[in-house]
């Protein structure tokens, strides 16, 4: 009997640890019997995100996200649901039956086909042909480099690889939407290959699988360089060349070089310093910044000193101190890029540039100092209206110390600018924050009593909704007590649609021979993000008579018409809420669990 895709979902999830996998996003450290670390779906400087290797679940309690390892793989890597599942069973070594393809997913795995088939028919062509291979052999490339980053060479033909392709049995539809051929506007014909007489370098995802490619002219012509078009598969905007080879040795340096070209990237893997990535033809994205920050902590600015790239990069600041990654600027000897400084000198002077690296913001003031004589009036104010608004992109403390204390005249200082001044004028550019919502002033109607404030009423929410999930705490914790506390029906004790999905989830599972909520198949992001934080939540589990007392509360407030508004979550209106204060002062506490009504009333 074949088994169900519940019942698959459930043997990925128990075959991955959660821990290892996010562990290799996120660096976690031991918290009691969880795992923390700073959230990487939101900025954060004290850890708020925490892995429960029990559960097998994660959640954030800064941002509001969690789930099971299923969800976390979809999250950070943006993937749909069966592909995050098929990573992960390709992790575990488990071969996926074909249930639940989806259209895209089938057509993704078409495209990679078509790209690995390409691959080979590129490396191949390599093997044959002696000018790209006399050109690499002039640039001093290791074979080595060659074979593990597989190169290839396009021929110089107009359906050389389509050929190829068709004879696998592929259309042109298909080659047309993987980027591997061009069609004339207007032309309703097939088409003819998009790389004609290029050295070829295969740009691959974090997995290794080739997505796209990028070729060099060996002749005349333009472009120099040409890469694939966005694709199904390809986001030049979050794709890094290179990072298959450099996830490992970026997570134990926890550092990257950031370069501007393949030969580049190449060079650097040649010589030892196999942490290189480079962008593909565009500035540095914040996609590109978050796959970095995955694994780094820092990062190496590795461009020409008056290329492109670097001004690219230096406008980038406040990507920078948005994502809260370290970012530093390599400065390399005049006329140098990192692929010719690293064969004519080896490792020794590249290791030199990158220890003498400068912060990116002290680069970028110090260039702006040197472009002016601030030995006058003039020049220095030229230069302070330069950095300033550098300033309003970062914590400014520092620089704007150095900044008014920069010109000394002898023994001296001469401050031109104070730092009060300067910080004053900072704030401004930043932005005055935003007035507070004023209080309405209408008048109230004769008689009539005023509504009680919106938090009262949210804490008394927030009260009910930590009793519906202390509950469901207990119940995934034991199964006993869920087989005890459930009812059949969770509509008749819970309120909220998530809590009442996630007991009928737990209700369900307990005719099963094990109970293991962490391997349950939850696909729907507000149940993930529920088992998550309950998963995660160091709240102790309140005892049996305590947890009946939980019950009886929810259900008084599902038995009372007049609690309907607090049991919706919204705010009373001045009647009903009346009608609410005087139920509870008709009801005697007595109990320590009445006492707990009258005050969530109050």
């Amino acid at each position: 009997m074949a088994a169900s895709s519940e019942d698959i979902v459930q043997e990925v999830k128990s075959r991955v640890d959660i821990t290892e996998v996010v562990s290799e996003y996120v660096p976690l450290r031991p918290a009691g019997r969880r795992q923390v670390g700073l959230c990487p779906f939101h900025s954060e400087k004290t850890p708020s995100f925490g892995v429960s290797p029990d559960k097998q679940s994660w959640y954030c309690f800064g941002c509001g996200e969690g789930g099971d390892v299923i969800k976390f793989i979809e999250k950070i890597e943006n993937l749909p649901f069966r592909e995050a599942l098929e990573r992960l069973a390709r992790r575990a070594g488990i071969a996926l039956p074909e249930w639940g393809r989806g259209p895209n997913a089938s057509e993704k795995d078409r495209l990679r086909e078509l790209h690995e088939w390409a691959t080979g028919f590129y490396e191949q062509a390599l093997a044959r042909a002696d000018a790209p291979r006399d050109y690499l052999a002039r640039r001093g490339m290791a074979d080595e480099v060659r074979a593990r980053f597989r190169l290839g060479y396009a021929p110089d033909s107009w359906d050389a690889l389509r050929n190829f392709l068709r004879s696998k049995g592929a259309n042109d539809d298909e080659m047309l939407k993987a980027g591997l051929l061009l069609r004339k506007d207007g032309d309703t014909r097939g088409g003819y290959d998009r790389f004609r007489d290029r050295l070829l370098f295969p740009i691959a995802d974090a997995e290794g699988r080739v997505i796209a490619f990028g070729g060099r002219i060996l002749g005349e012509g333009q472009p120099k360089y040409l890469n694939s078009p966005e694709t199904p598969l390809f986001s030049k905007s979050r794709v890094l060349y290179g990072l298959h080879r450099a996830l490992a040795p970026m997570k134990a340096r926890k550092e990257a070089l950031v370069m501007e070209g393949y030969m580049d990237v190449l060079a650097a893997h040649e010589f030892g310093f196999d942490h290189a990535v480079a962008p593909l033809g565009t500035a540095l994205t914040e996609g590109h910044l978050q796959l970095l920050r995955r694994t780094c902590e820092r990062v190496y600015l590795v461009f020409d000193a008056d290329s492109a790239g670097i001004r690219a990069a230096l406008r980038s600041l406040a990507l920078f101190e948005k994502i809260e990654l370290e970012a530093r600027v390599v400065v390399l000897p005049a006329g140098e890029d990192p692929d010719s400084l690293l064969r004519k000198g080896g490792a020794a002077p590249f290791a030199q540039a990158l220890a003498d690296a400068q912060p990116i913001l002290d680069y970028r003031m110090n260039a702006i100092v040197a472009q002016h004589d601030i030995r006058t009036d003039e020049g220095y104010t030229k230069a302070c209206r330069e950095i300033v608004p550098l300033l309003s992109q970062v914590e400014a403390s520092r620089w704007v110390h150095k900044l008014a204390q920069l010109r000394s005249d002898g023994d001296a200082t001469r401050v031109v600018f104070h730092e009060e001044d300067l910080l004053r004028h900072i704030r401004g550019l930043r932005g005055a924050p935003a007035p507070k919502p004023e209080r309405s002033s209408a008048p109230r109607q004769e008689g009539q009593k005023p509504a009680p404030e919106a938090p009262k009423v949210s804490v008394a929410v927030r009260k009910l909704y930590k009793a519906e999930e202390l509950l469901l705490k207990a119940c995934l914790d034991d199964r006993a007590t869920a087989a005890r506390i459930l009812p059949e029906d969770p509509g008749d004790l819970f309120v909220r649609e998530e809590t009442r999905a996630l007991a009928a989830l737990a209700r369900k599972s307990l005719s099963g021979a094990d109970w293991n909520p962490a391997a349950w198949a939850v696909e729907n992001d507000p149940l993930q993000s529920l088992l998550g934080r309950l998963a995660a939540d160091p709240t102790p589990v309140p005892d049996a008579p305590a947890l009946d007392g939980l019950v009886e509360l929810l259900r008084l407030h599902r038995e009372q018409p007049r609690m309907k508004p607090l049991t919706e979550g919204r705010t009373p209106s001045a009647d009903e809420w009346a009608e609410i204060k005087e139920f509870y002062r008709r009801k005697k506490p007595a109990s320590a669990r009445d006492d707990e009504e009258s005050r969530l009333a109050s």
